[in-house]
């Protein structure tokens, strides 16, 4: 399970957004990160859930939100829904500068 801290920014989203405190928990335990743009992203997808979460109206709900968090994954800096978030993260993420520049000219971080 991953416990990270939430911002007060990411606070006020969760309210003013609506998403629920156990489906926040439900993304960031069975959700899958997307490491990009120097922070990870969590989503839920179907692929990655256990067959007897899949049918749960809590998966439906859950994959619609992405939860963005720190690099290093301590807290929790916004969340935000959209209709496929997996998907749309996969679309969205590019590789970051840092990690494009490593892969190309050697060993420089």
């Amino acid at each position: 399970m991953l416990t990270a801290t939430q911002s007060r920014h990411a606070t006020e989203q969760q309210k003013r957004r609506g998403l629920r405190r156990e489906i926040l928990d439900f993304i960031l335990d069975y959700g899958c990160p997307f490491d990009g743009s120097g922070a990870v992203w969590y989503a839920v997808r179907d692929a990655a859930l256990p067959s007897y979460l899949k049918a749960s109206k809590i998966v439906e709900e859950a994959k619609r939100w992405i939860v963005l968090l720190s690099r290093d994954e301590t807290t929790i800096i916004t969340m935000y829904a959209r209709r496929d978030a997996a998907k749309h993260i996969r679309r969205k993420r590019r590789p970051s500068f840092h990690a494009a520049f490593s892969e190309r000219n050697g060993d420089w971080r």
